[in-house]
């Protein structure tokens, strides 16, 4: 009898080990993408005006290779930002994402006494010619969003979809106006 009650206590310790090791194996983090082999941080966006006409621009990060987004957190107003930097890319881009109350905010000029907007810069070369723009007004429509916080603190990291369009002028020249359409931007905690 005491042989097969070892036996049984000796399969259920064994059972259990098996079934906690293929669980840790599941990847089961929302913040990760799914059933791709090759997943990639990446954005694009078309810009036009200025003698440019409709040039697209695009660029990928492997997902190893950046720690996705970040995010600040100010709970007492209902605040969240969601931000990647990834402007020393050709092209580059510089996102700050201000979502009140769940709400994503529209596209604004970058204003130091106004933090309740969303800004964008972006960066690229056209015929040998360096642009940065930003932002001036705009729309932006939240695919995702997900924020994981480092604990106590105000700040963490994030992930999440966005895509955007709106007016942006050049910082060198702010008379220099662009359109820029078909903007995304998709980053992933990691």
């Amino acid at each position: 009898m005491k042989r097969i009650i070892k036996k049984f206590i000796a399969f259920a310790v064994l059972s259990v080990s098996l079934i906690a090791c293929s669980g840790s194996d599941d990847n089961n983090d929302p913040g990760a993408p799914q059933g791709d082999d090759n997943p990639t941080h990446r954005y694009t966006f078309k810009v036009n005006g200025n003698d440019i006409a409709n040039a697209t621009y695009a660029f990928g990060i492997p997902y190893d290779d950046h720690g996705g987004g970040l995010a600040y957190f100010e709970p007492e107003n209902d605040y969240v930002v969601v931000s990647a930097y990834h402007q020393n890319n050709d092209p580059g881009i510089k996102a700050d994402f201000v979502y009140l109350g769940d709400i994503i905010q529209p596209l604004a000029l970058n204003e130091t006494d106004n933090q309740d907007t969303s800004v964008i810069f972006v960066n690229f070369t056209h015929q040998g010619q360096n642009y940065t723009l930003e932002s001036v007004s705009g729309t932006c429509t939240s695919y995702f969003m997900e924020t994981f916080p480092f604990g106590v603190t105000n700040s963490g990291k994030s992930t999440f979809k966005v895509g955007f369009s709106g007016t942006f002028r050049n910082i060198v020249n702010i008379n220099e106006t662009f359109q820029i359409t078909e903007g995304e931007i998709e980053v992933y905690n990691n």
